[in-house]
């Protein structure tokens, strides 16, 4: 692809990738340990249909003091948490018994995103001693290379009972409930946010649609 591009675009291109990397670096802390770069983890679960296999591949893993912290690489729109995001609405959260729309939406809501749990549950393949200190964040390539922690360091102390006992205990039972709702919902629900469809040109008539 590379070799496809006119030469003012390859110019921009490379000197935007060194830019975009300088900053990224500057980012990063005095000492730090790269553990794993992109390696592939899998976990079985117990789901209450059947035993499942969780897959995930991070990006890197660094060792940082007591801590290792799993960091997965996004360029796109991250959300961030309030500062007590996780003890005030997520650790309260149960999911609903419902499998409709508004439940799925309620549970997206509080919990926002699966995926920074899953990996911690992954890489401490669900060991209390492992989780207690693993943590992860989101690396926000798209500005200057920015870590946003699902919980942030800082605060894994005063939490860290409730923090082992939410991502051994109640991170599997959330990730039940989304394949309970995948199977037992009386709709497809494509998007949580309804706007997401709205540039598609196919929504119209696309049968994956929300019907109410």
């Amino acid at each position: 692809m590379h070799s496809c591009l006119a030469p003012e675009k390859k110019f921009f291109l490379e000197n935007v990738a060194v830019y975009r990397l300088q900053r990224y670096l500057s980012q990063m802390p005095g000492v730090t340990f790269i553990e794993d770069l992109e390696k592939e983890y899998r976990l079985p679960l117990s789901m209450g249909y059947d035993e499942f296999i969780f897959y995930g591949k991070v990006d890197r893993i660094d060792r940082r003091g007591d801590y290792r912290l799993v960091l997965d690489y996004k360029t796109g729109w991250i959300e961030h948490f309030a500062k007590s995001h996780f003890e005030k609405k997520i650790i309260p959260f149960f999911p609903s018994e419902e499998y409709d729309y508004e439940s799925l939406k309620t549970f997206i809501e509080v919990i926002r995103d699966l995926q920074l749990p899953l990996y911690v549950l992954l890489v401490s393949s669900g060991k209390e001693e492992e989780l207690a200190r693993t943590l992860a964040a989101y690396v926000e390539l798209r500005k200057q290379g920015e870590e946003r922690y699902f919980v942030h360091p800082d605060r894994i102390g005063a939490l860290q009972d409730h923090y082992m006992h939410w991502f051994g205990r109640t991170v599997p039972s959330l990730l039940n409930y989304i394949l309970t709702h995948m199977i037992e919902s009386p709709f497809f629900y494509p998007a949580t946010d309804e706007r997401a469809c709205q540039p598609c040109d196919y929504e119209p008539v696309c049968r994956f649609s929300y019907t109410s």
